[in-house]
C-alpha cells in the first residue's frame, strides 16, 4: 500500500520544540498504524533571542543540528505524475483510518502531509513510544542520566511579537510561585538528599537588553504591538530568579539564563528529576527522559503514564494563579 505520512514543514514554522514534537508524533503514528513514513525536517523557525544569546550556532546551524538529532528513518518514494498529495492540518484517528482503508489497493503514491497530530496523540500519549525508542537509540551517547533536578522556567518572550491570532490559543505562563511550591514538595516527596544539584534553565534574560531580530516578520509584529519603528531594537526585560523563586534550602542552585538549545534540552532529557514548563520544548525533553518527570496540570499536551502530575504532589494550579503577562511560546 503506497500510503505515506510526512510532516507539513511549511504551514506553521514556529519554535524548534513545537516542530520537533510534531515530527515525533507523525513518525509514531506512521509506525503504530503500519504506514510508510517520509521524513520532512524542520525547514525554518521563528527567531528567538534566547537561543542565540549564548550559542555559537547561527539559526541555520542550529536548525541543522536539531534536524540531525530528530532524523527519523525514512521510506523511499519513487516520484511519478500520478502521486497524490493530501493536506491535513490536525488529523483525527477516524480520518487516518479512513484514508488507510480508502487507499489500501491504489497503485498511486498517496502522501499525507500532516501539520498537527495531536487530536490522536493527546488522547493516546502512549503512542509516542516508537519515536522515543528510535531517538534514544540514535542519540544514545548524548542521553545519559545525571543526578540533578532540572526545572524549565519557560517565559516565552515571543508572545510579544508573535502572530496575535495564533497566540490566543496558547496557555498562560506558569507563575514563579508554582516553581517555588513544586520544588519544595518534590524535595519532601522524593526525600532528595541535601546538597543535591538543582539546575534552572530559563529563556529569561538576567539583565535588560536590546535585541534586534533579523527576521522582518518579527520586526513588523513588534512594530504593530508598540510605537516602535521597524528600525528600533526590541527591549527585553531582565529578571533575577533568585529573588522570584523560593529554592529549597539544602539544594545547590545553578541558574542558566538563555542557555544554548542543546545545553538546556539535554539537561532536561538527562535529569534524574525534571520539572516541566508549559511548553512543547519541555514536553519533548520529558518524552525522552526515563526518570522522574513532573507534569504541570496546565500543560498543553497530555500526561503520559508514569509521570507525576503537579496535583499528585499536592500543587493544584488555579486559573487565577496563572501569570497574566502573556501566552507562552510553544
Amino acid at each position: 500500500m503506497p500510503l505515506y505520512l510526512t510532516y507539513d514543514n511549511t504551514s506553521l514554522q514556529d519554535g524548534l520544540g513545537a516542530q520537533s514534537l510534531r515530527i515525533m508524533g507523525i513518525f509514531s503514528l506512521a509506525r503504530f498504524f503500519g504506514i510508510r513514513y517520509l521524513h520532512s525536517p524542520i525547514d525554518a523557525v521563528i527567531e528567538e533571542f534566547s537561543h542565540g544569546l549564548n550559542s555559537t550556532f547561527s539559526d541555520n546551524d542550529l536548525i541543522q543540528h536539531v534536524n540531525e538529532f530528530f532524523k527519523f528513518p525514512s521510506s523511499k518514494i519513487k516520484e511519478s505524475r500520478e502521486s497524490v498529495y493530501l493536506y491535513e492540518r490536525n488529523i483525527s484517528l477516524r480520518k487516518l483510518l479512513v484514508l488507510k482503508i480508502k487507499y489500501m489497493f491504489t497503485r498511486r503514491n498517496i502522501v499525507i502531509r500532516v501539520l498537527l497530530p495531536f487530536y490522536i496523540l493527546d488522547k493516546y500519549p502512549g503512542l509516542y513510544r516508537p519515536s522515543i525508542k528510535c531517538l534514544r537509540r540514535l542519540n544514545r551517547h548524548q542521553l545519559r542520566s545525571k543526578p540533578m533536578i532540572v526545572a524549565h522556567v519557560r517565559w516565552g518572550y515571543g508572545w510579544k511579537y508573535s502572530d496575535q491570532e495564533f497566540i490566543k490559543t496558547r496557555r498562560r505562563l506558569l507563575p514563579f510561585e508554582y516553581y517555588s511550591d513544586i520544588l519544595e514538595k518534590m524535595v519532601q516527596r522524593f526525600r532528595i538528599a541535601a546538597h543535591y544539584n538543582l539546575v534552572i534553565h530559563t529563556d529569561l534574560s538576567n539583565q535588560n537588553i536590546e535585541w534586534m531580530p533579523l527576521q522582518k516578520k518579527i520586526l513588523r509584529m513588534a512594530q504593530s504591538q508598540s510605537k516602535a519603528t521597524s528600525s528600533q531594537p526590541m527591549n527585553i526585560e531582565g529578571y533575577n530568579l533568585e529573588k522570584l523563586i523560593r529554592f529549597p534550602r539544602d539544594c545547590k542552585v545553578h541558574i542558566h539564563y538563555c542557555s544554548s538549545f542543546f545545553h538546556a534540552f539535554l539537561d532536561m532529557c538527562n535529569a534524574e528529576y525534571l520539572v516541566m514548563g508549559s511548553s512543547a520544548f519541555s514536553y519533548v525533553a520529558a518524552l525522552l527522559n526515563e526518570n522522574t518527570v513532573v507534569w504541570p496540570d496546565t500543560q498543553g499536551h497530555s500526561k503520559r503514564a508514569g509521570w507525576y502530575a503537579s496535583s499528585n504532589l499536592g500543587k493544584k494550579i488555579e486559573k487565577h494563579e496563572m501569570c497574566k503577562e502573556g501566552p507562552i511560546e510553544v
